[in-house]
């Protein structure tokens, strides 16, 4: 009894929490509306550390940041907001008008259409999305390996058959995206420069040579860290070293 009490108390607390998070939510879309956009964004970045994450929370964010033409934390959180939502029309279309400010204009390494095209489409979900998919996958597999098994008509089990193999097919695709696109967010963490020029050196140390120049807003990859330092990758390919108070992990 005491066990369903205490559970009972847990979920009344969560709604009220929930409840006045959604108010507070609410009130930072009224700031925003009401063009108190310094507001606004104090009200979102509080609901934020209070532990709530959403894709509509972070767009907010960046779009209060992108008004005060504060155009790094507009990224990263723009940024933050696909990847909860990666195929969001207008987190994609706000996040090409943030990056045309940016003022690194880098191209990316070259690659075979038959990759890039593979790539796009690991990237149409995050790795909870392709886990989704695979569960689902999953089970319409098994209920249509008990159609085949179980039908006692020829064309059932041909139907069967058929949509056993298709499911099969969407399982081993649904696993090998959500592999990869776990390994590249834990292993593979992206970044934003908040700093307006930083100088990217080739060692860890304000001592080291100066390889190249990158500006605010750019997005970079971390492949390793020492200390204060990050080792950070471009996507020409260019690696080097910088001050981890010059970026902001997404």
């Amino acid at each position: 009894m005491r066990v369903l009490c205490i559970i009972i108390c847990l979920i009344f607390t969560f709604n009220v929490n929930a409840d006045e998070l959604q108010l507070r939510f609410d009130k930072g879309n009224e700031y925003f509306g009401n063009g108190e956009y310094d507001k606004a964004i104090s009200t979102y970045t509080e609901i934020i550390q209070n532990g709530y994450i959403a894709a509509e929370l972070y767009y907010n964010l960046g779009n209060s940041y992108f008004t005060k033409d504060s155009i790094p934390a507009a990224i990263l959180y723009y940024e933050k907001a696909k990847t909860l939502k990666p195929n969001d029309e207008d987190v994609d279309y706000n996040l090409k008008l943030a990056n045309l400010r940016v003022l690194d204009k880098i191209e990316p390494l070259p690659q075979l259409f038959l990759m890039q095209w593979w790539s796009s489409l690991g990237r149409l979900q995050n790795s909870t999305g392709w886990s989704m998919i695979l569960i689902t996958s999953l089970w319409l597999a098994f209920g249509a390996g008990i159609l085949f098994v179980a039908g006692k008509m020829l064309r059932v089990k041909r139907i069967g058959f058929l949509l056993s193999c298709v499911f099969g097919l969407c399982v081993l695709l649904a696993f090998n995206f959500s592999l990869r696109q776990y390994d590249e967010e834990l292993n593979h963490p992206k970044a934003i420069v908040f700093s307006p020029i930083v100088y990217v050196k080739n060692s860890p140390d304000m001592n080291g040579t100066d390889l190249f120049i990158i500006h605010e807003g750019l997005k970079v990859e971390v492949v390793d860290k020492v200390g204060e330092w990050n080792k950070i990758k471009l996507v020409n390919g260019k690696v080097g070293w910088l001050a981890s108070a010059d970026i902001e992990i997404i």
